[in-house]
């Protein structure tokens, strides 16, 4: 998301931990992502079965697992975000990042 820019500030790290936090959040609640359940070589083809694309909480919510209170939390936060505005922020402070100067 950043980018391959050296980040050498004080400022600029501080900027980055902003980031990546928002990030955490963005990834785990609203990117969905497939998990691989099984591979089969099948002479020089390989063949692959995925699991249903859910995001990382939609995995954590659906463990039996994982305690109900630690889903009812699971759950506050996913309602408390809103992913429009939180991808926004990011733009943001990633823009922000690369008008930092260098001292």
């Amino acid at each position: 998301m950043v980018g391959y820019a050296r980040f050498e500030t004080y400022d600029q790290l501080e900027l980055l931990k902003r980031i990546y936090n928002l990030l955490e959040l963005y990834q785990n609640y609203f990117q969905p992502s497939r998990k691989l359940i099984s591979k089969e070589r099948i002479g020089s083809k390989v063949r692959k079965k995925y699991d249903k694309t859910q995001t990382p909480c939609q995995r954590l919510l659906s463990s039996e697992y994982i305690s109900a209170k630690v889903k009812l939390g699971l759950r506050k936060t996913f309602h408390g975000l809103n992913p429009a505005q939180l991808l926004k922020t990011i733009n943001d402070f990633i823009s922000e990042l690369y008008n930092v100067r260098s001292e």
